[in-house]
């Protein structure tokens, strides 16, 4: 199940029903799954240290690649990004064609992969560069609140 709970399941967490086995399904009467258990956040050192563990041990040293070519990677990715939005846009407006999703949850999930494959190239880059991204994210985060006289502020 792509993109996160179904109204049923949301109306079970509500009631509490979050986890419970034998749970009826309103509808038909027959029994529920449990709902899945919640993922811990993605902690962005543990990110850092599989990503360059990987890296070096199955396509090679992080230094192998100069920043440029790290940057390069991580636009591309970027680019299949936005074409997949793209084709979300294209599903919306009735204008897919044979190759595009079929549906909008194969489209979002499609725009998730290639995200995902952006921050990984963007951790590449930084861990390449020597850049904490958990330092400057919080800074960024924290510069733009103030600048816009927001109170929200990262830790």
């Amino acid at each position: 199940m792509r993109g996160g709970a179904t109204d049923l399941q949301r109306r079970r967490a509500e009631m509490g029903d979050s986890m419970d086995e034998g749970v009826k399904c309103e509808l038909c009467g027959d029994p529920m799954p449990p709902l899945p258990r919640p993922k811990p956040a993605l902690v962005l050192s543990d990110l850092r240290a599989a990503n360059v563990r990987r890296c070096e041990q199955v396509f090679h040293k992080l230094d192998y690649w100069r920043p440029t070519d790290w940057a390069c990677a991580m636009a591309g990715e970027a680019g299949e990004a936005c074409n997949a939005v793209k084709k979300l846009r294209r599903l919306a407006d009735g204008t897919n064609t044979a190759k595009d999703p079929r549906t909008e949850a194969d489209a979002v999930h499609q725009v998730g992969c290639e995200l995902a494959d952006t921050i990984i190239y963007a951790d590449l880059l930084a861990a390449r560069l020597g850049i904490d991204l958990s330092e400057y994210v919080r800074a960024k985060v924290n510069e733009v609140s103030e600048r816009m006289s927001s109170t929200v502020l990262l830790s």
